[in-house]
Parts: structure tokens; sequence; C-alpha cells
């Protein structure tokens, strides 16, 4: 049996299966604990626990004193006012990478620094290697399409963010006025009426567009 703690919450296995941690409450602070070993400082409140696709790298949001914050590995990253729900994602080389915001701003956080600073952030897209991330974002009335952090030109608004399969194309729906586009690496298609919601969508070798 593992230690005893008043509880135990947002048990997490690596996808191997090979690891499980969770987050323990003692004394009115929570700590993570991984393996049966407590591996971080005390914290409000932890959220978020994710472990890298090879079970070697742990990361988790962390409430302290009234900012929010990512731990890698056992080390803190910078304090913000929040981090965005369900943003931590672990690229296969280990890059983790998450929405923060601070001073009214959202920006994407990717290997430790922070990319362009928006009024919001929309959905994130990732390549099937996980090596391209695309996401829409709001500054003042304009949407842009954001891959690997270079924007688009302004749109009114940007949607169904997509990526090829072997992330070398990018895509989305865009809208000016009344009128509706597929944009397809950085090519503005024919203006329509209306889009399909899903559109737009790669064939498995990136060479096809629908």
């Amino acid at each position: 049996a593992g230690p005893e703690y008043d509880d135990v919450d947002f048990i997490t296995f690596s996808p191997d299966g090979q690891h499980m941690a969770y987050t323990a409450k003692k004394n009115g602070k929570y700590v993570l604990v991984a393996d049966g070993q407590e591996v971080s400082s005390s914290y409000d409140a932890i959220k978020n626990i994710i472990y890298s696709a090879d079970g070697k790298s742990l990361a988790f949001g962390a409430f302290k004193d009234g900012r929010q914050l990512v731990v890698l590995n056992g080390k803190e990253g910078p304090a913000f006012h929040g981090i965005g729900e369900g943003t931590l994602h672990f690229r296969p080389d280990g890059t983790l990478d998450y929405g923060a915001t601070d001073n009214g701003k959202w920006f994407m956080m990717v290997n430790g620094q922070p990319w362009a600073a928006y009024d919001a952030l929309g959905s994130e897209a990732y390549s099937a290697d996980g090596q391209h991330v695309g996401y829409s974002a709001t500054r003042g009335n304009s949407e842009y399409a954001v891959l690997d952090g270079k924007e688009s030109r302004p749109y009114d608004v940007v949607s169904n963010i997509a990526i090829s399969p072997d992330g070398k194309r990018f895509g989305y729906n865009a809208q000016m006025g009344h009128k509706y586009f597929v944009v397809v690496d950085g090519q503005v298609g024919p203006d329509f009426d209306s889009l399909n919601v899903d559109s737009p969508t790669f064939s498995a070798d990136g060479k096809r567009v629908v």
C-alpha cells in the first residue's frame, strides 16, 4: 500500500501503462505522487496531469499564491494569471506546449518560451508527427490562423484549423463579411455563401483537400 493522505484524485497513467500519478491532499495542500513517491512541492491545487508518450516526462498545472504555473519533471515554469484548461500537450520529442494568460492576453508557451500574444486563442491542431501546431487566435476585431507561431493575414472569422497528416500542408476556413472560403497553404480559394463545417480535410498523403 502507498502512503496515506486526506484525499487522492486525478489518477493518471502513462500511455504505456507503466507509470501512475495522482494528486494527494495533506495538511490542506496538494502534492503530486508518481509511482508511489511524492515528486512535487506543495500547492494550493493541482490539475491537468499529463505524461509524455514514452512515459519519461511528467507535467501538471498547479495553483500557487493566487497564480497558476506548469511543473515539468519537478521544475516550476513561470507563473501566470491562468493556464488554459486541457491545453498541456507533449510532442513526440518531449517538448511541452500549453496556453497561458496574463495581463488580459493569451499566448502559447512552447518549450518554455512564449509566442505572440492575442486577446483569445482557439483550439489547437497538431500534425500526426506532433512537430507542427496550428490554432486560431483573436486580436482586436480580427482573427488569425497561426502555424508554428507564424500568423496569417487578418480575417473576420477563422475556424476548422487542419494540418495534413505529413505536416506539410495547412488549411482552415475563413470569413470576410458575408463570404466564406477555404485557405490552403496561404492560398485563398473561391468564395461561397456557406461552407461545410468539416472542411478542410486532407487526404492521407496530403496531396488532396476537400
